[in-house]
């Protein structure tokens, strides 16, 4: 009688269990799978980037009514569960604890707007483009030219970072088409007008 791979694999891990199980958890209380894993992980970050996406890509709507009937089946539950929660922590925590936590999260939001500061700057000055008229194919191009520009380009002069002054730095555009021209200072920008 011959043996298919799976029953030699689980006849051999019954054998060994304990000694299989016992290398697992010394494994893992040492943090060298996590170590390995991580590692893993950043090797292959692109490759398992692109996995991911072709795989959402290809299964979207049954993730996404998977993900909807699962919202919808523990609804209930996830609302009471969150309603106990936020009253037992709103009784349980004293006046210290609670400012502790606040301060905590104010941190962190902190933390974040700052490491995304450039982002947002970006975005911001981007969607006042929008606004005000400027039409473009591609701002991330037009935004590093105009980030990169430090002299007017009409007269010369060192332009300026903020919203004051003759020099300060102004994206000159065509307010007919909305077509974007130069970068210039605010002097020239108001004569060209």
């Amino acid at each position: 009688m011959t043996l298919t791979r799976a029953e030699v694999s689980k006849r051999y891990y019954e054998k060994n269990k304990d000694k299989i199980n016992a290398k697992a958890k010394e494994v893992w209380e040492t943090g060298l799978y996590k170590e390995r894993l991580d590692k893993y992980k950043e090797e292959h970050k692109e490759e398992m980037k692109a996995k991911h996406k072709e795989y959402y890509e290809k299964n979207k709507d049954y993730l996404l009514k998977q993900q909807k009937d699962k919202y919808y089946a523990n609804h209930e539950e996830s609302l009471i569960k969150n309603r106990i929660s936020y009253h037992k922590n709103k009784v349980l925590k004293t006046e210290e604890e609670k400012a502790e936590t606040k301060r905590i999260f104010q941190e962190k939001v902190k933390q974040r707007r700052e490491d995304n500061k450039p982002n947002i700057v970006k975005s911001n000055r981007i969607k006042k483009w929008k606004s005000r008229g400027v039409k473009c194919d591609d701002w991330d191009i037009l935004y590093d030219k105009y980030i990169n520009t430090t002299n007017c380009e009409q007269c010369d002069v060192e332009l300026v970072e903020g919203n004051y002054g003759s020099n300060k730095k102004c994206l000159d555009h065509n307010h007919d088409t909305g077509e974007f021209r130069n970068v210039l200072c605010n002097l020239c920008n108001c004569r060209r007008k």
